[in-house]
């Protein structure tokens, strides 16, 4: 956490403004997307969160890209898979931004 949020948030990761999926109750957010990767240490907290955000009703788009590694997207320009994912991703978000 000293990483991703300085040494003065020692508490982030019960924090749900640092860490959205503890939070208590997720109902009014906005529509939201989960891009995980297979080989992600963080893809059992994607898929947690995502299953969270679709229990309290919000709209979530969700995306798991098999055979990939954290940070995979960046890799778009040179991967068909990963653009694949990444449009995925930009499509949901077109759609929700511009109706």
């Amino acid at each position: 956490w000293d990483k991703y949020l300085g040494e003065a948030m020692s508490g982030a990761s019960t924090d749900p403004l640092a860490t959205p999926m503890v939070a208590a109750d997720l109902t009014g957010l906005p529509p939201a997307y989960v891009l995980v990767a297979e080989f992600d240490p963080l893809l059992d907290d994607g898929l947690i969160y995502a299953a969270k955000l679709m229990s309290f009703g919000v709209e979530t788009g969700y995306y798991r890209a098999e055979g990939m590694i954290h940070g995979f997207a960046r890799a778009r320009i040179t991967g068909a898979d990963a653009a694949k994912a990444f449009n995925a991703m930009t499509d949901f978000l077109r759609a929700k931004l511009h109706g």
